[in-house]
């Protein structure tokens, strides 16, 4: 059995990992489980007369973790979908070289030159970039 401290370390990594994946998804979760919180915290007295939900239970983590969740479903359900425009412009080569319009050969070029779009899109900068940029 894990003890609270190894339960705290798993989760800061978690949560860390989760920002350098999804940073914007990540921080809106997080900003939205505080608020729930708060509005949760402001209706207590309405909720209370609802029989059968038992709010007082509900921790602030709780929604933190289920708003982190909620915002970051989406895209870990399409991490391996391609850009839209990668498929169309390959789907598109594909066609021309089907139908005649092009031969084997040009469409190799023009598989090359979109990788190397894609290449160019997808750069890392350098780290006097990435500083100045942070």
């Amino acid at each position: 059995m894990m003890n609270i401290d190894d339960i705290t370390q798993l989760f800061r990594k978690s949560l860390n990992l989760l920002f350098v994946a999804n940073k914007q998804g990540t921080s809106l979760g997080v900003v939205m489980g505080v608020l729930s919180d708060g509005i949760i915290g402001t209706l207590m007295p309405t909720l209370k007369t609802i029989s059968g939900l038992d709010f007082g239970t509900v921790e602030i983590w709780h929604l933190i973790a289920l708003w982190v969740v909620a915002f970051n479903i989406k895209p870990y359900l399409n991490r391996h979908s391609p850009d839209p425009k990668i498929d169309a412009a390959i789907s598109k080569i594909k066609d021309m070289e089907a139908s005649g319009q092009i031969t084997k050969a040009q469409a190799k070029m023009h598989y090359h030159e979109l990788s190397l779009r894609v290449l160019e899109s997808v750069k890392m900068s350098g780290p006097q970039e990435a500083s100045r940029e942070g």
